[in-house]
């Protein structure tokens, strides 16, 4: 949450957070719960077997909690997270001015990225 609050633009955080809660409240109370059934199905645990296949239980928990370690990768780094922070002052700063009101803006747009700033459409 901490992270999303950080790179989210200042006008849209109630919403955003609102949606990423609905989001972990879908996840945590419906599909948890529904996958926890489909996997006791596919490993053939019920209410008669369960001291027999409890082991299989715990190595489906295992190898679930590895899943996310795939996906750390997509976490933004420190520097991305500035900079995204970076191109919305410079938004902010320079909304609605042309170059003659600031003479620096163009420096500043010139130290983004080219992708980030072709994002921002400046």
């Amino acid at each position: 949450m901490v992270l999303y609050a950080k790179v989210i633009p200042e006008k849209v955080e109630a919403s955003l957070f609102a949606f990423l809660m609905g989001l972990s409240n879908l996840a945590n109370n419906f599909i948890a719960k529904n996958w926890a059934n489909l996997i006791n199905d596919w490993i053939g645990c019920n209410r008669d077997n369960l001291d027999t296949h409890v082991w299989r239980l715990y190595a489906a928990q295992a190898a679930c909690s590895i899943i996310p370690l795939f996906f750390i990768w997509m976490v933004p780094k420190r520097a991305q997270i500035e900079k995204v922070q970076r191109c919305f002052e410079y938004l902010e700063l320079y909304d609605g001015k042309d170059e003659a009101e600031c003479p620096y803006m163009q420096e500043d747009f010139d130290k983004l990225s080219p992708k980030t700033a072709k994002r921002l459409g400046v």
